[in-house]
């Protein structure tokens, strides 16, 4: 994802000299749209993680109860 974002941002920087000449700031724009959107991706991607390591541990957990239920027959 962070090769995804150096590449978005190697793309308007081959265009920002053109914009600029215009009179236009969206370079800066692009750039900071790009970061909050990839910011966004990898908070999400983030708590997944988390919500994922979570679940993992829960039904750890939930084994090792009923295994020992299992034992104790």
């Amino acid at each position: 994802m962070s090769d995804l974002q150096q590449q978005a941002n190697r793309a308007i920087h081959a265009v920002a000299e053109i914009w600029t000449q215009h009179g236009s700031n969206a370079a800066q724009e692009c750039h900071a749209q790009i970061a909050m959107a990839f910011q966004q991706v990898f908070d999400t991607i983030n708590r997944h993680g988390t919500a994922i390591a979570g679940a993992s541990s829960h039904a750890e957990i939930s084994d090792l109860g009923a295994a020992a239920g299992f034992r104790g027959l």
